[in-house]
């Protein structure tokens, strides 16, 4: 198990009684804000009233930036507000302005300002230096929120059911709750990764679930760059590697015999017919056709990129153009792209902050050493191939933004310990963070 910064300490000892009750403050923050991920109630899409779900994510947010807000009191400033923070920001408040133009304008500016809420909560839990406890508070929540919503559809089949069944492609995928299919696997998918690369504290079994539920979710495309980026960083992203490598090496000889004992009948053709069809069963059988039609993104891109003509200065806000987007395509009120998303959120303009405060995310963990590096990096990879697929910067709850800046604060801890470790030692730095590998 990872050590954390939220770990037990003992409180006979001076100040740390007081350290670990602002622990648990900051982790139950994040278990309540991991909540909000998941959908409960189902809506018109172009209802003028949120329902439930709305008011309910809006509580959420609100209830763990102001629980952040009441234990950063007396805080110390460390590293000030970081440049993603600040490019985060301008993407914020062009969104927030651009409300104006929303097919629901409250909705709109609720959002924005759900979104400055959670900017808030990824500055302050950084310079507190407790990033991973909110993470590690995230992470618990929300396979909380699986195991709930998976007893739901036990005890309401009718209600939840626990599966939905494409009729066109004969896919079956894990739904749970209301929550779409994609968004359980690409946030599942995420934090199993997060784990990955922050020592944030795990169970392999944890591990395994999240994976799971990313592969039965039937996202092709995330299910892809999450077996790539999860496999570069079990490659290079630790000191030791020649294990792994090996590892690897047997894996893959291992499966190639497998195929070649198939092919030469030694293992009976049924084993690879029973796998197809269980892939069928996740992923439909109109793969091909789907991956040379984009699974329909073409025609939604189309279409969005039309609407993007007008949107130089300012967007729709935070889901405001999704009356707009389902006048050209029914189906869809997002653009499945995080970038051209971005545009109808906030404008051009908004864009250009919103790609320069990534770059200044990424551009910290440049300056590391190359296994920080390379997880860091990895994630960013996966984070991308989202973001070519769907609204990952404002979808669930504006989380890969906060991921963003609490993932950038804490390189810079990082860089400053390897810097240490570089001038002083040749022993790994031991700090309040322990990374094993």
């Amino acid at each position: 198990m990872h050590k954390s910064e939220g770990e037990k300490m003992p409180d006979s000892e001076p100040g740390l009684g007081r350290v670990n009750n602002r622990a648990k403050g900051i982790m139950m923050a994040g278990f309540l804000y991991a909540f909000t991920f998941q959908k409960y109630a189902m809506r018109d899409a172009l209802s003028q009233s949120v329902g439930f779900q709305g008011v309910l994510e809006a509580v959420l947010t609100l209830a763990a930036c102001l629980i952040v807000v009441f234990q950063s009191k007396e805080m110390r400033r460390r590293f000030g507000v970081h440049a993603s923070i600040l490019c985060f920001g301008i993407y914020g408040i062009f969104a927030l302005a651009s409300s104006i133009y929303s097919f629901n304008v409250p909705l709109s500016i609720v959002k924005g300002i759900l979104y400055l809420s959670v900017l808030a909560i990824a500055y302050l839990v950084a310079e507190l230096q407790m990033s991973l406890v909110f993470l590690d508070g995230v992470y618990r929540g929300y396979i909380a929120t699986l195991l709930g919503a998976l007893t739901m559809a036990v005890i309401f089949p009718a209600k939840y059911p626990l599966f939905s069944v494409d009729s066109w492609n004969g896919r079956t995928r894990l739904a749970l709750l209301s929550t779409h299919p994609n968004s359980i696997g690409e946030v599942s998918g995420l934090l199993f990764l997060l784990a990955q690369v922050l020592p944030i504290r795990t169970r392999w079994y944890w591990q395994g679930f999240l994976l799971g539920v990313s592969v039965l979710a039937g996202e092709k495309t995330a299910t892809a760059a999450l077996v790539l980026s999860a496999t570069l960083i079990f490659l290079f992203g630790h000191h030791q590697t020649s294990r792994r490598w090996g590892f690897a090496l047997a894996a893959s000889a291992l499966a190639c015999a497998g195929l070649i004992c198939v092919e030469a009948g030694i293992i009976p053709n049924s084993a690879g017919t029973t796998a197809r069809r269980a892939a069928e069963v996740i992923y439909g059988t109109e793969v091909s056709n789907e991956v040379a039609s984009l699974d329909g993104r073409a025609e939604v891109w189309t279409n969005a990129v039309e609407l993007t003509r007008g949107c130089v200065l300012l967007g729709f806000g935070f889901d405001g153009a999704r009356d707009a987007l389902m006048r050209g395509v029914s189906w869809s009120g997002h653009a499945h792209n995080g970038f051209l998303q971005a545009v109808l959120s906030s404008g051009l303009l908004g864009l250009l902050a919103l790609v320069v405060g990534w770059f200044a995310a990424a551009k910290d963990a440049l300056s590391a050493d190359r296994p920080w590096r390379t997880r860091v990096l990895s994630l960013y990879l996966y984070l991308f191939w989202l973001a070519m697929i769907g609204s990952v910067f404002d979808s669930p709850s504006f989380f890969t933004i906060l991921l963003f800046a609490s993932v950038a604060y804490f390189t810079l801890d990082h860089i400053a310990s390897w810097e240490t470790h570089l001038a002083n030692t040749t022993q790994w730095p031991s700090t309040t963070i322990s990374f094993t590998d």
